[in-house]
């Protein structure tokens, strides 16, 4: 996520921070070399003070306005004073059309329960988002791996090996999460058959 809003070139970045401090925060950013970006960060209570952020930032940029938008993490949101599922959903949809009408785009980090697998908050969030991933971690072997689970425009169910370094970030070959079901090949099919149809279109 760092990095990602490290690249919005002529746009604003913004990170509201709800797991760790500001200073923490921008640490990350000296440590990565990422010394040119020069993002907001906002701390994370409510999502009306987010949204006010985020309309304000809108308002003064001459129209440029927000290019990315990181939330870490949905489960620190709050919404009228309430943290429940419902409210989190409603506050993400608040936030991704505010976002998005500057022409933006939305980052919702959520962290995952202790066996890794299931993400925390409103399961009705996988819904909302157009692409979700999922990056787990192995300190032993210090191996990433991110896995992407949805993606409405284009391909998912694959996953890649990640690599972070103080110098850059490395991304492996893609390979299916289910490689011996034929889920893979078959998703690889339908993307040549909705190129075609775009072609012809």
């Amino acid at each position: 996520a760092t990095y990602m809003a490290a690249s919005q070139h002529g746009r604003e970045s913004v990170i509201f921070h709800g797991e760790e401090r500001a200073e923490r925060v921008k640490q990350r950013w000296t440590r990565l070399g990422l010394k040119d970006a020069d993002p907001y960060v906002i701390p994370l209570r409510a999502a009306e003070d987010a949204l006010t952020s985020i309309r304000d930032i809108n308002a003064m940029k001459d129209g440029k306005g927000i290019g990315m938008a990181i939330i870490d993490s949905i489960q620190t949101i709050t919404l009228g004073g309430k943290r429940k599922y419902d409210a989190q959903y409603e506050a993400a949809e608040m936030i991704i059309g505010q976002v998005a009408s500057a022409g933006g785009c939305s980052v919702f980090v959520s962290h995952v329960d202790k066996a890794g697998t299931t993400h925390q908050g409103a399961a009705a969030l996988a819904h909302l988002v157009d692409i979700h991933i999922h990056l787990t971690a192995n300190a032993k072997k210090s191996e990433r791996m991110l896995e992407i689970r949805k993606n409405r425009g284009g391909r998912a169910g694959f996953q890649v090996a990640l690599n972070i370094q103080i110098n850059g970030l490395s991304v492996g070959i893609p390979a299916p999460l289910n490689p011996g079901s034929g889920l893979g090949q078959a998703r690889t099919l339908l993307e040549k058959a909705r190129d075609l149809a775009y072609a012809m279109l």
